[in-house]
């Protein structure tokens, strides 16, 4: 599909001014996907610098081209769902990324569920040299020392945020039911982050080899890796099984009998006892996620300090920074000027803006985006002083936990 996007796309603006490669994350990525899954795509280019400015708007074309052919409409539907939110700065980046930004921004801006998305990332197709640099790139950001306490702290409080804002609604909701596929998915890139400095085989964009090169290199003991491999491979069949059987979301009361019947057989009790034991089982997993992540919401949250009162809170604010606390002074932090905003309130997480949650803000500064995306905080403190205009917009909010 892409030889042909890119055969259209040379044949309305001429031949292409370097080369790309298109990349898959997400359960695409892992070679997860499911009947209804989404695909998560990304387009990197490269080209010499005299040509960086055609080369930007050509494999911008390019990407537009494939996303049209890859949801095109036939008699059957749509052919795949795409999204490309997980590209460098999501929905206000770029849709065709530079490998030169890709680069720079894995090292230097990308936050820990950027990270998190990007141990899934591999080349499906495009140039094969410029997949192996695109490779190496993402294997030395996913290497890179980093502090383990942080990290943790950083994943546990992404699994809170999701448990409180899209709570599941029962215990057959297989992915965001505590112990489901999302308690498992973050052990294993919580582990990849914190030990590929020191054990890099342990990198794998699919969450059960993942789990069993944590295993084999001494990170995760025995009896944790085969209990949540188990538990992968559990969910996986029964989501597959859930998705061609049925429209909807699964229910026992209103099921039918050979389902039941088969349910009851690939999870291994009897239908009356089917429940109990897939509880049970998702249970085991959170209890393994607090013993190596922590418990869900524990990272470090602090109120936002405006004039020394708080008015709200998010992640990682300090009131003793300057930035942030401006208790003998004018300074005061950025979050507290959305707050003025016309029906703005506080919410769990900072500033709601007319009902949309604090994560979906987008704080621009000069046109460009300052958003800190995991939270929906400004990502770097400013004063006051230097702010003429805040622009608050919504959109989509950790765009590597929607459909899958």
């Amino acid at each position: 599909m892409s030889d042909a996007a890119l055969a259209e796309t040379e044949r309305n603006y001429g031949g292409q001014p370097g080369s790309f490669v298109v990349l898959a994350l997400g359960k695409f990525g892992g070679h997860e996907l499911a009947e209804g899954s989404d695909l998560d795509l990304m387009l990197v280019y490269d080209a010499s610098e005299e040509n960086a400015g055609a080369a930007g708007e050509f494999y911008t074309r390019l990407t537009q081209r494939l996303i049209s052919a890859l949801t095109a409409p036939t008699e059957e539907g749509a052919l795949y769902d795409i999204d490309t939110k997980l590209r460098p700065s999501g929905s206000k980046g770029p849709v065709a990324v530079r490998l030169s930004s890709f680069e720079r921004y894995y090292a230097e801006e990308a936050w820990t569920w950027e990270m998190q998305a990007l141990t899934r990332l591999r080349a499906i197709a495009g140039d094969d040299g410029l997949a192996s640099r695109v490779a190496a790139v993402s294997h030395a950001a996913l290497a890179r020392a980093r502090e383990t306490a942080k990290t943790f702290a950083d994943v546990a409080d992404m699994r809170g945020r999701m448990d409180r804002e899209r709570p599941s609604r029962s215990v057959w909701d297989l992915k965001l039911a505590p112990g489901g596929f999302v308690d498992i998915e973050f052990i294993a890139q919580a582990l990849q982050l914190t030990h590929a400095a020191h054990g890099p085989e342990v990198l794998s964009a699919n969450t059960g080899d993942a789990l069993l090169r944590l295993e084999a290199a001494g990170t995760l003991s025995a009896d944790m890796s085969a209990r949540l491999l188990q538990a992968w491979c559990l969910w996986s069949d029964l989501q597959q099984l859930f998705r061609i059987s049925i429209a909807g979301e699964f229910s026992p009361d209103n099921a039918p009998p050979p389902l039941l019947a088969r349910l009851a057989t690939m999870i291994g009790a009897p239908e009356a006892e089917m429940e109990a034991r897939v509880r049970e089982i998702q249970t085991e997993v959170r209890a393994d996620f607090v013993r190596i992540v922590g418990a869900p919401g524990d990272g470090a949250t602090t109120g936002i300090w405006a004039y020394g009162n708080p008015v709200g809170s998010f992640n990682g604010a300090d009131p003793s920074n300057p930035e942030n606390d401006a208790t003998g002074g004018a300074v005061r932090s950025f979050e507290a000027v959305a707050q003025a905003t016309p029906q703005a309130t506080a919410d769990t997480f900072g500033t709601s803006i007319n009902g949309t949650t604090s994560p979906e803000n987008n704080y621009v500064v000069d046109g460009l985006s300052r958003s800190n995306a995991g939270f929906g905080v400004n990502g770097a403190g400013l004063s006051i002083e230097f702010v003429r205009e805040v622009n608050v917009l919504t959109g989509g909010y950790m765009p590597e936990f929607g459909a899958a």
